[in-house]
């Protein structure tokens, strides 16, 4: 028992400081850096979920739920549910809104609260966010077939820290009809890793579905990330291919939903890109960097 507690403290310190890293040195001579290279990425991440899913009793729960809606700035008015209900760490990260509090106000709007890290143009089926960030459709999709439809099209890429809300919703209604499972590395999405990890978002495990709708095809793409134990979605069909050792692509029972609806969740922070496979005028009210809430407008 004493041995346990030991390993989910050892574990604990080192997620902090993987989300906040006190040092940001560039290059591959960073400590942070060298040492996330050697970590096992999956299986920290399976110990750190393991840890989290531990029920704690309650007069446990305040103390820590405390420090950690003061340190990540969870936002408890948001909550309909006393946070002290929750019996676990993991179970208050995937908590629900208060019914209501997110009102959908355009077609097309933000499927996650967090920060929109950045937004614009497909150029020739590639995206460029930022230094360090460039990478082509196909290489986020695993598939050059699917890629196709992306070529001119548009992104979005959001970032879901620690303390927001971790379900992902529809942007867009209109019916699944395949999913992706692209295996990958589980580096941490922080602002440290999105500065100093090149091409990030293609490096790590993701999952990707696939949209028709009447805009054309639409992707929405969950990239896990380092702490994030797993990664659900409302699609049956997507466990069996998570975990799988190379790319899996399979077509769904049609599934309709709206903008809004909710289509899966991460345990933990992480990222979420959304493709258009049209071009549209973006919200003047949006900026890189900005904090969206699930529902916000999209579309100018």
């Amino acid at each position: 028992m004493r041995m346990a507690l030991k390993l989910m403290l050892l574990s604990f310190t080192i997620a902090l400081i993987v989300y906040y890293p006190p040092i940001s040195r560039n290059g591959d001579t960073d400590p942070m850096k060298s040492l996330l290279k050697t970590l096992p990425h999956h299986l920290f991440s399976s110990f750190t979920g393991f840890w989290a899913s531990f029920p704690l009793p309650r007069v446990c729960r305040k103390p820590l739920f405390d420090w950690y809606i003061n340190r990540y700035g969870v936002r408890l008015q948001d909550i309909e549910t006393d946070p002290y209900s929750f019996p676990s760490l993991a179970d208050f990260f995937v908590r629900d809104l208060k019914p209501g509090i997110r009102p959908i106000q355009s077609e097309i709007v933000s499927p996650v609260d967090g920060t929109l890290r950045s937004f614009g143009d497909i150029d020739a089926g590639t995206v460029l966010e930022v230094k360090n960030q460039q990478y082509a459709v196909s290489e986020l999709l695993g598939s050059e077939a699917l890629a196709a439809n992306f070529s001119n099209g548009s992104f979005f890429n959001f970032y879901l820290a620690p303390g927001d809300y971790h379900h992902v919703h529809v942007p867009i209604a209109g019916e699944v009809h395949s999913l992706s499972y692209i295996p990958g590395r589980l580096w941490p999405v922080n602002t440290w890793a999105w500065s100093n990890i090149t091409s990030l978002l293609i490096q790590n495990e993701r999952v990707a579905a696939i949209f028709e709708t009447e805009l054309g095809n639409v992707a929405v793409v969950m990239i896990g990330a380092l702490n994030v134990g797993s990664i659900g979605m409302v699609v049956p069909e997507l466990k069996p291919i998570v975990g799988a050792p190379d790319i899996r692509t399979v077509s769904v029972s049609p599934i309709k939903l709206r903008a809004g609806d909710r289509l899966g969740t991460f345990y933990m922070g992480s990222s979420v890109v959304v493709l258009f496979q049209s071009r549209f005028k973006f919200s003047t009210t949006l900026n890189p960097e900005q904090k969206v809430v699930f529902g916000q407008s999209l579309q100018q």
